[in-house]
Order: C-alpha cells, then structure tokens, then sequence
C-alpha cells in the first residue's frame, strides 16, 4: 500500500518500519544510533535526516526507491550505486535476441563445450584473484555469452546438456559483475536464465548453485520467503546421504544451509540466522581445513567472514568485532572476498562510532580491491557516513578516498 505524498518523512519512517514488524530500538540500533534518536525522527522534532542515514535507513527496511521515505522520486541507483564500465557491452548482450538459425559458417567457427568451459573456468579464476575483478571478466562476459547460447542452441542430447551447464554457470559470474549496479532488471535476468540453463542440463550441482545465485537477487529485493523456499528446494537434490555425495555435493548443500541463515539474518530472526549458520559451518570444518569453493567461496574461512555479516546485519557489532579478532586477512584466498570482509568490519565499526577505525579498514579494502569499495553492496554508504560525520582527525583522508571511488566531495 503506497503512502500518501504528503506524509512527513518521520511518520513515513514509522509507518514503513511497523510493516516491517521492527521496533524502534532495533532500527535504531542497526543505524548506530540511540531509540531516542528516531523516536525524534519519527515524532518530527528532529527535522534533519542526511542522504547517508536515508540510504541506510532504506537498507534496513527493505526499499528500492528512497521516494518512499521522501515522498519524492530518488532512486537509490542514482545515490547507492555507481554504473561500471562493462555495463553497457553486458546489457546489450543480454537484451538481443538473435531469433534465426545458426548459419553453417557460424557453426563451424564455434568453440567446443570443452574449450567454452575452460573460457569460464579462467573467468571464475580471475574473478578471485584480480583486484579489478569487475573490468576484467565483464570484457570477457559478452562474446563467452553469445557463443554459449550459439553452441547451446546448435547440439543436442548429452552435449547439449553440457553445453547448458555452461551456459548457466556463464549467467552467474554476469549476475556477479551486475550485482549491485543500478540495473535491477537485468540482475534478475541473469538469475533466472542462469537458473533455465541449470534446469534444461538436468543436472543437480548446476540447479543447487542457480539456486544460490538466485537466493541473492531474491533476498536483495526483500522476498525473504522465496529466497527461503527456493534453496530449500534446491537442497533436496544434494542433500548428505546420496550415493553420490561427494564434497562437491556436501559444499553446495553447506552453501544452501548458509544462504538461509543469511536470508533469516536479513529478517532479524538470530535463532534461525544461527542455527543455519552452525548447520553450514558443520559441513565447511567436515571438508578440511583448507577447504575452499572455487565458485562461492564455500568453506570453514568464508564461514567465520559470513558469521562477521550476519552478527553485523543482526546489529550485534561486539560479537562481530570480536569474530572479526580472530580472523587473518592474508588468509582469505580470495581478492574480492578479502575486500568485502574489510567492509563489513568497517560497518559494525561504524555502528561503534569509531570513525579512525572505519577508514583504516576501508583504506585496507581499497588497496585489496578498488572496484569492491566502489561498486560493492556497502562500500559507498559507509564512505558518505564518514562524510556525514566529518571526524577532524580522518576528515581529509575520507575525502580523498571518496574522491577515488567518485563521490562528491
């Protein structure tokens, strides 16, 4: 139910946070800022709301669109987000729809599935090692997506099947290159073919890992029950038990246990944020220590750094804090993964107010991944906090890092 235009932003705040069955203190909280604090907010005796505490107020209560807290239309892609590079070659491609047959010369000039599955194999392998992960696989995304759905749609049988597998596996490294880019579209285009290519393989791993995939866009755009639903269905085609139970199977059912703790997490519901969390992190230690997923990064050191987001989704920032004590950053095998963790840490810093601490972790994770800062899911908003703050001792340092990643200074 939309709210009238002329409701002030307080009581629109209310009104939002009361459909999203949270109280007060909760909210409050998961700002870094008292009860009091928004019980001002919502009563209109504090009048002044800054474009930063907006955009982490909309986080919370699940909004697309910052129009609905201010009653005036202020996409949060245009404050949230910056569009990358690679963006425009990516959506043309997804938004063709070549409809003719495949010519014989086409065909005799395309790859085989083996030769597209190496070309995928070296994009994933980029995407963990390259600080520029994003400009780098988004170059090579558009010609391995078109030739994929050529393959795809020239063999058949057996083939063909793998040729799809492919082919979905293709989507979901599209679908991270697109993540939080202001093209909601065609994130969610990305989920679902990836997710139509694993059904047409028939084959469990390629629907479990779509599943995963999907779960993200879902959660993202507040379907927390579908998100939920999906990777639970998913999970009975690799669940522990099967003949054919190997670690690969094991991890993607681990993944999946995890991917509901964080779909809980994002609900505010700590039991069953938790439960699912243990139940992953059970199968991640059965795996090895050293055991890490090529695709998802699935294994006991990625454990320990979604226990640090969930702590900080939850709003519990001492519990995150000490996670985050006993956790080496040099040990993180992957780039992007390393930068990411950097700011989350920085996030339950900042519900600290310790403004030193954020921008010493978030000048860590622009040296490991510049593009993770800038076009990563946190990295801007907690930059514009800083900001907003304005602490004297980092002052000058914070607007030179966002400077580097393009916000107004």
């Amino acid at each position: 139910m939309s709210l009238d235009p002329s409701l002030p932003v307080g009581e629109r705040i209310k009104v939002l946070r009361e459909r999203r069955g949270l109280s007060r203190a909760v909210v409050a909280g998961l700002c870094g800022r008292s009860e009091s604090w928004l019980k001002k907010i919502e009563q209109g005796t504090r009048q002044a709301v800054r474009l930063p505490t907006l955009l982490r107020l909309a986080e919370i209560l699940r909004l697309d669109d910052l129009a609905e807290l201010t009653g005036q239309r202020l996409p949060l892609a245009v404050y949230g987000k910056s569009a990358h590079p690679a963006l425009p070659a990516l959506q043309q491609v997804m938004m063709t729809y070549p409809l003719g047959a495949v010519s014989a010369t086409e065909v005799d000039r395309l790859p085989s599935v083996s030769e597209l599955q190496r070309r995928l194999d070296d994009a994933v392998t980029l995407w963990r090692t390259s600080r520029h992960h994003r400009t780098e696989v988004g170059a090579l995304l558009p010609s391995l997506l078109t030739q994929t759905h050529q393959v795809v749609r020239v063999l058949a049988g057996t083939e063909r099947r793998a040729a799809a597998v492919v082919l979905a596996g293709t989507y979901h490294m599209t679908q991270k290159v697109l993540a939080y880019q202001p093209v909601p579209e065609l994130i969610f285009l990305a989920a679902d073919r990836g997710m139509a290519a694993a059904q047409e393989a028939d084959d469990p791993l390629a629907i479990a890992r779509s599943a995963w995939y999907l779960a993200h866009v879902l959660r993202r755009s507040g379907q927390l029950d579908q998100a939920d639903r999906v990777v639970t269905e998913a999970a009975e085609l690799v669940k522990p038990g099967r003949d054919d139970a190997s670690s690969e199977y094991r991890a993607m059912w681990g993944s999946l246990q995890l991917a509901r703790g964080l779909t809980a997490a994002l609900d505010y519901d700590f039991g069953t944020a938790w439960r699912f969390w243990d139940m992953a992190d059970d199968i991640a230690r059965s795996l090895g220590e050293d055991y890490w997923h090529s695709w998802n990064g699935f294994g006991p050191v990625n454990m320990q750094l979604d226990g640090v987001s969930i702590d900080v989704t939850l709003g519990r920032y001492g519990d995150a804090a000490r996670r985050a004590a006993n956790i080496e950053v040099a040990s993180i095998p992957s780039v992007p993964d390393r930068s990411w963790y950097l700011v989350e840490v920085a996030r339950g810093y900042l519900a600290r107010r310790d403004d030193v601490a954020v921008y010493h972790l978030l000048s860590r994770a622009y040296q490991e991944s510049p593009e993770m800062v800038k076009h990563g899911q946190f990295g801007r908003s907690v930059i514009q906090q800083l900001m907003e703050r304005n602490h004297l001792v980092v002052r000058s340092e914070v607007r030179a890092l966002a400077a580097k990643i393009d916000i107004a200074t």
